[in-house]
């Protein structure tokens, strides 16, 4: 069974604009993953907000899977920067058989690009999963972000880089 979440920071607090809560929520995610049998397939760190297409076992809770990452996450937060990183609750979609899960982490890649902060999926730094390389190397003829890149690095629609 497969599952689209999207989880809100707190007031849509702009907390993913450093790789040091991102990294956080990635050990957080990854320890979740473990103790219940849970894949990523996909994730992006918006700023403000994330995205995860996961894929679990017959023994997987999403419930479950979904209380731990937040409270590890929040708890690491918390004690590093004083701050409550997660809204309550989360988004949660159960993947049809009929939807490809490939179309749903391509979707979620692009988040980024949707949003003008890198004109490409690979330019983001807070993107990733089982999905992300294989989707990067079948970029369709013609794709809208095929080889562009930005010098400067990451600028967000404010124009400002971080």
């Amino acid at each position: 069974m497969a599952f689209s979440v999207t989880i809100n920071t707190l007031d849509r607090h702009r907390a993913f604009l450093n790789e040091v809560t991102v990294r956080l929520c990635l050990h957080s995610l990854k320890d979740s993953c473990d103790k219940h049998s849970m894949t990523v397939l996909a994730y992006c760190f918006m700023p403000d907000h994330l995205h995860l297409l996961l894929e679990g076992s017959d023994r997987s809770n999403l419930v479950d899977f979904m209380k731990r990452f937040k409270q590890l996450s929040g708890f690491g937060n918390k004690t590093k920067t004083g701050h409550q990183l997660w809204q309550k609750g989360y988004y949660d979609h159960v993947v049809r058989q009929e939807e490809d899960l490939k179309d749903i982490a391509r979707y979620i890649f692009e988040n980024p690009c949707r949003a003008r902060i890198v004109n490409g999926p690979a330019l983001y730094p807070y993107s990733g999963g089982e999905y992300f390389e294989p989707m990067l190397e079948r970029q369709p003829e013609g794709s809208p972000y095929g080889g562009v890149r930005e010098p400067e690095g990451i600028h967000y629609a404010d124009g400002l880089p971080r």
